[in-house]
């Protein structure tokens, strides 16, 4: 569930495959999205209030953006893989606008470990970044210091973040050998 910036619409998604938008506060269903799973990934624009990012739930992967004003589909990113298994969390970047896209994969790591990666979106079509931290599913992205900070949190039990490129922390320490780069 997530309000827009200027709070005119709220975007909730749940188990039955939707994601519904809302007129806020009056709590009317202005229109509807479906998938073929629940979707995890959900995240309104900073500053250009009707623009909404869904990440797709398993087994779909995709990402499209949409104009919750005009209820029409902007874009749509498959992931550059067929493996992509789904989207599992979206944060835009306050300061940029970049999109920063969770995905967990069905491809495994050589250890055999299935794996998940961050990506970090321009526009739809162009890739600025990808970010290996975690070995587990990446849940949570959050946007600190007015973009300058992303923390992530995945069922590896780690919590990282990482300012100006920087990893700066990662916090569960039977799993600080996978960032041993210090």
């Amino acid at each position: 569930m997530r309000l827009s910036c200027d709070e005119k619409y709220l975007v909730t998604s749940g188990g039955d495959n939707n994601v519904r938008i809302w007129f806020w506060p009056q709590l009317r269903e202005h229109f509807q999205v479906s998938y073929t799973a629940p979707v995890r990934g959900i995240a309104w624009h900073p500053w250009n209030y009707s623009l909404l990012a869904i990440g797709g739930g398993v087994g779909q992967g995709c990402v499209t953006i949409w104009n919750a004003s005009s209820m029409q589909q902007k874009g749509r990113k498959s992931p550059k893989e067929n493996n992509a298994f789904a989207v599992d969390s979206l944060a835009w970047n306050p300061l940029t606008g970049e999109l920063v896209v969770s995905y967990w994969h069905r491809r495994t790591n050589n250890d055999g470990v299935p794996r998940s990666s961050i990506i970090v979106l321009s526009n739809l079509t162009t890739e600025v970044d990808e970010i290996e931290w975690h070995v587990g599913r990446v849940l949570y992205l959050l946007w600190g210091n007015g973009g300058a900070t992303l923390a992530t949190a995945a069922t590896d039990e780690n919590l990282c973040m990482c300012a100006n490129n920087v990893l700066i922390m990662c916090d569960n320490w039977p799993y600080s050998y996978y960032f041993s780069f210090f």
